[in-house]
């Protein structure tokens, strides 16, 4: 039988003749404050000891002269020997469990009497919120919440712009973010945002790999231009990629003019989705009406045979009967299937693009576009790196705060 504080013998007598919800309130409001406190005791700690390994103990008449990992503002880099304590301050930053209050030590440098602030990775200068409150709300703003739904629900109640400008020193911040996997090919689209009101492009590159795909970046540019989409190579380093895989694109000419110059000779196929897609709207146009819909749909079948040819010789076969029934659209496709590869040939779809925008805008859906350039740029980096560490099995947090 386990043995119980005597809070928790207290709070069990006083549930004893109470409902259900309220035993749960009770239970839950125990627990968070008796977190809250071990909190505040376990930093308190990291703070003693840390002081106490720079400095020596309080009461040590000799100081190290090792130097200390807090500079003095004017003097620079200090020891043990050349600064003081001089007292302690209090600080409340905020926790996923409310408010904790520890003392912040004070020291001053012997030489210029200024103060020497003390400061540690895991309690920064100048942060009202403690690091796992920016977790639950990077997890909450990345699984979809908003920024007032997350802002009313973590750490008690936050502001809605404390709560973005978490979010946000997050994504400006370090991360791990996993190593480039070997890729099977990549994928070259563009993904349309509003910022300010105004269009937008993301210029991505995303490699395919057999759990699923794999960010190299994005771009965030005013058009997706030729120019455009050559300075956004450059900047991704594609062309520091193995030559092995296959460029795929969805046959958008500005994409096949970029990486014509700044990818020579490497491979560039056309996804064969969008050429069929493309054909469904030609029949569309030159066949309307629902009284042709039969018409559309043996041709297009046809357009399939051709496209999805394993080998070339059925691949000319099939293109010839299409010739002979229907030329336009044959002599349309021809100039599309030079760059069409066939199914034993690897990917042939850019769908590695495709379905990752897909979850991308059902992200973003609910939001009426960004409001800053570097607000939206912010975004991309938390969806890339938590979609990257996704597709290899890893812990997104720990690649996004590690």
């Amino acid at each position: 039988m386990p043995i119980l504080s005597k809070k928790a013998l207290a709070l069990a007598r006083v549930l004893v003749n109470s409902g259900p919800g309220e035993a749960a309130r009770q239970v839950r409001q125990a627990a968070v404050e008796e977190v809250r406190r071990f909190k505040e005791a376990v930093l308190q700690e990291v703070i003693r000891l840390s002081l106490d390994r720079a400095l020596g103990p309080a009461r040590l008449r000799r100081k190290p002269e090792a130097p200390i990992p807090w500079p003095c503002p004017a003097c620079g880099q200090r020891s043990a020997c050349q600064v003081m304590r001089n007292g302690n301050y209090h600080r409340r930053p905020l926790t996923q469990e409310g408010p904790i209050d520890i003392q912040i030590p004070q020291m001053v440098c012997r030489d210029c009497g200024k103060a020497v602030p003390f400061f540690l990775s895991c309690l920064p200068r100048w942060r009202r919120l403690w690091h796992d409150v920016e977790h639950e709300l990077v997890r909450a703003y990345l699984s979809g919440h908003s920024y007032r739904t997350i802002a009313l629900q973590v750490a008690g109640s936050l502001g809605l712009m404390t709560a973005w400008r978490a979010v946000q020193r997050v994504a400006e911040g370090q991360h791990q973010p996993p190593p480039t996997p070997k890729l099977e090919a990549l994928g070259l689209d563009e993904l349309h945002v509003r910022i300010g009101g105004k269009a937008a492009w993301f210029l991505t590159a995303r490699g395919k790999i057999p759990t699923g795909g794999h960010y190299l970046g994005a771009v965030l540019a005013e058009d997706h231009s030729q120019e455009a989409w050559e300075l956004a190579l450059d900047a991704l380093r594609v062309g520091q990629l193995p030559p092995e895989p296959p460029v795929i694109a969805d046959g958008d000419h500005a994409i096949e003019a970029a990486v014509g110059r700044c990818l020579p000779g490497r491979q560039l196929q056309r996804c064969a989705w969008h050429v069929l897609h493309n054909v469904a709207s030609w029949l569309q146009e030159r066949l309307p009406g629902q009284d042709q819909l039969p018409t559309r749909r043996a041709y297009l079948a046809a357009a399939q045979a051709v496209v999805n040819a394993p080998t070339p010789k059925e691949r000319h076969a099939s293109l010839s009967a299409l010739s002979d029934a229907v030329p336009w659209l044959a002599d349309a496709l021809t100039r599309a299937l030079r760059r069409v590869s066939y199914p034993s040939k690897g990917p042939r779809t850019n769908n590695v693009c495709e379905r990752g925008f897909r979850e991308w805008r059902r992200r973003t859906r609910p939001m009426d576009g960004f409001g800053s350039w570097q607000g939206a740029r912010n975004f991309a980096t938390l969806w890339m790196l938590k979609e990257n560490a996704r597709a290899q099995g890893l812990d997104w947090m720990e690649v996004i705060m590690p």
